[in-house]
């Protein structure tokens, strides 16, 4: 059967209105279409009758998508309005939806689009079949609202409740019986209270007979915890005074964790970068300090007593480079050594130490799941997270329990289907982690902060251990939620991408192979900004017979070769640079000298893309803080190959 429909385009591109209008009438549906460009034309536009959906581009020539949704909703309020965009970030799409919008879809997705607005006319009907009933008859109204997926309910004048459909057992857990003549009061948060009552005084005489009222209201679940709802309601008046307040409400409770995740994601990015700035100048000084104490370690005899304090600064500075190792992996820029691997054998391997470390009053049991799939990361950091995870199930058990750990491979399809409490998952082959325990729980009102850097709710804790597990699962493309009951237990379940079929080890952790020299006579050029650090180079090369040509930028490294007028074999080049960057420096300096060998300087991976952006490939590169072993064996090996 062809159902026709009626729909009016805010787009300015003819072609892509004929592509949205084409989808459409391929879905079966006799299109009435008309297509309008500015705000003016589409006011007119709404004058005329019979228009079943809006669908509107965001960005606009004359005006934008959001202000056309505001026209449309002004005048007609259940109009179903989606946004069909080329290019549409999350941020955007939440302001959106937020703002009124029913949808949004891609334009390289229009597949989505006849489904989309099937359901969309389908809800529109269900809403105008809800009103029509509420006006005609509260018996109709009861048998057309008990399958509905909104709570419906009744409150009387003095807050009693007095009717409620299904969707509110669902929704909350309770049974209806338990809250029927139960004031409305006792099961909402009593931070929203007050606003309920101010809205019901603004809206409280016969003159807002008509008018809705929206709030975002917080009602007590079985569980104990509470539930986000959108409640739409509207004051019921007989001869003049109020008598009932009826209206529905819808369970946001899923869309408010996931803006919150946004908010978390972009706040902890910001601190990320802060800490990986304050990282990556701390490993110049770093270098500086392990450079020269090695070298003033090198001419003392080990029983002297410089020797020994110097070795303390040494040891101290070595401290430091693990602070350092922390705070990119909380900003997710730590360089790490990823191979393939099997995490059944990373926990399997952990196991006698959790039995130590955890206690006679903890019983410990691993389940791994069988032809667990495959990881691409650094064992060191799963070991990290894993240890992290258990610890702070060991604390929140002062008197003993439970602590467990699932493994199973996970695919994405099966998971945004069957499980509804996660976000959705990207497409591909997961493995999921779970780690639980029986422990005390995490406050809801904390649940929020747990992955913020030093915030913590323990005497003696440093707040970075979540932050840590975070910043590593993040880096490694995979993601980590947690669910927690007062008085029952905590689960974090981790998703990690499964390695993909064929990929082999990485082979980059060979590439300098320490040779049993590292004397030379080639010449290289160094670009270093960091004074300490380029007279460490230079400290370091000079003695093992290398001519040097030192410069801390683009400019002063040209003028050292012009006065030179010699053919370096070697560039040995820090990435960020004052001006220029490293990889546009040697690219230009490779114009005149093509078989001019490179290595790169940097303290995190971040810094990786913008070689390959240059080379298209992955050049070799030394990681601060280095060294002098390291360093001379990198450069020699570069030279010999």
């Amino acid at each position: 059967m062809v159902y026709s429909l009626a729909v009016l385009l805010v787009e300015d591109s003819e072609d892509d209105a004929l592509l949205i209008i084409n989808q459409i009438k391929r879905a079966g549906y006799d299109v009435h279409w008309k297509r309008v460009e500015t705000a003016e034309e589409l006011q007119q536009a709404l004058n005329e009758t019979g228009w079943n959906v809006v669908i509107s581009d965001y960005i606009l020539p004359h005006f934008s998508g959001m202000e056309a949704l505001k026209i449309v909703h002004k005048q007609e309020p259940d109009m179903p309005f989606m946004i069909v965009s080329g290019k549409i970030s999350d941020e955007i799409a939440v302001s959106a939806m937020k703002a009124g919008a029913h949808d949004y879809i891609l334009k390289t997705n229009l597949l989505r689009l006849s489904a989309a607005i099937e359901r969309e006319l389908m809800e529109a009907s269900v809403r105008k079949k809800t009103e029509t009933a509420l006006q005609e008859s509260e018996e109709k109204f009861k048998n057309l609202v008990e399958s509905l997926p909104v709570i419906i309910f009744s409150i009387s004048s003095t807050g009693i409740i007095t009717s409620l459909n299904y969707e509110f057992e669902r929704a909350t857990g309770w049974s209806r019986e338990e809250w029927i003549n139960k004031s409305f009061f006792k099961i909402l948060h009593r931070d929203d209270i007050s606003s309920v009552i101010n809205a019901i005084k603004e809206t409280g005489s016969i003159k807002n007979s008509l008018k809705l009222v929206k709030q975002e209201l917080r009602l007590l679940a079985k569980s104990g915890n509470y539930i986000m709802v959108e409640a739409t309601s509207r004051l019921q008046f007989r001869k003049g005074k109020v008598v009932e307040i009826l209206g529905f409400a819808r369970d946001i409770t899923e869309q408010k964790k996931l803006e919150e995740q946004l908010m978390q994601s972009q706040k902890m990015e910001a601190i990320g970068r802060l800490a990986s700035g304050i990282a990556h100048d701390f490993n110049n000084v770093l270098t500086a300090i392990l450079g020269n104490a090695e070298l003033l370690m090198l001419h003392l005899q080990a029983e002297a007593y410089s020797y020994q304090k110097i070795k303390t600064i040494h040891e101290s500075a070595l401290h430091a480079t693990q602070l350092v190792e922390q705070l990119l992996t909380f900003s997710r820029k730590q360089v790490f050594k990823p191979i393939i691997f099997c995490m059944n054998d990373i926990i399997s391997s952990m196991s006698n130490m959790f039995l130590q470390i955890l206690g006679e009053d903890v019983d410990y049991r691993f389940c791994p799941a069988e032809n667990l799939k495959f990881i691409q990361a650094d064992p060191r950091q799963m070991e990290q997270v894993i240890l992290n995870l258990v610890v702070n199930a060991r604390d929140a058990m002062p008197n003993g329990g439970e602590i467990s750990i699932f493994t199973m491979n996970a695919n994405a399809h099966d998971i945004n289907d069957n499980i509804s409490y996660f976000p959705p998952l990207p497409e591909g082959e997961w493995i999921l982690i779970a780690i639980s325990d029986t422990g005390k729980g995490i406050p809801t009102e904390i649940l929020g902060r747990i992955y913020e850097p030093f915030f913590t709710t323990k005497i003696k804790g440093t707040g970075l251990g979540l932050s840590i597990v975070y910043g590593i699962v993040k880096q490694l493309g995979g993601d980590i939620y947690v669910n927690s009951e007062i008085g029952k237990g905590t689960t974090f379940t981790i998703f990690l991408p499964a390695a993909r079929e064929g990929i082999e080890k990485d082979a980059s952790d060979n590439l300098f192979r320490a040779t049993e020299t590292c004397i030379g006579t080639e010449t290289i050029l160094v670009i270093e900004d960091n004074n300490d650090v380029l007279e460490l180079i230079k400290n370091i090369l000079e003695p093992l017979g290398y001519k040097l040509l030192l410069a801390s930028h683009s400019i002063e490294a040209i003028a050292e070769l012009q006065k030179h007028n010699c053919k370096p074999d070697l560039l040995l080049a820090d990435i960020v640079l004052p001006g220029k960057a490293g990889p546009e420096i040697a690219q230009e300096i490779k114009n005149h000298f093509p078989d001019l060998k490179v290595l790169f300087m940097t303290g995190y991976t971040d810094e990786r893309i913008a070689v390959y952006e240059y080379f298209n490939v992955d050049a070799p590169i030394i990681l601060k803080p280095f060294d002098s072993q390291t360093l001379a064996s990198k450069i020699r090996e570069i030279l010999d190959n």
